[in-house]
């Protein structure tokens, strides 16, 4: 097995970047076991996205615009 030592940690999307390059070239690279973004979300996490997701698309998300308007209006009367 041939290892490619790097200078620095690589960002998820440069090493996608890469694994799909090395694909295109037809270099077959191994699963390392090990997934480095694997402690960065839980499962409830997860699930609490699918569920955002699906409120959104029922028509149930607030507009991010809304929002920021609402924290606009009450730093208005906490400042008074």
């Amino acid at each position: 097995m041939n290892v490619i030592p790097l200078k620095k940690n690589l960002s998820f999307l440069q090493y996608q970047a890469i694994i799909k390059f090395l694909n295109d070239i037809g270099v077959e690279v191994a699963d390392s076991g090990t997934d480095p973004y694997a402690d960065i979300l839980t499962q409830e996490d997860i699930e609490a996205i699918m569920l955002s997701r699906e409120q959104i698309q029922k028509g149930l998300g607030i507009k991010n615009e809304d929002v920021f308007n609402e924290i606009e209006e009450k730093r208005r009367r906490s400042w008074k």
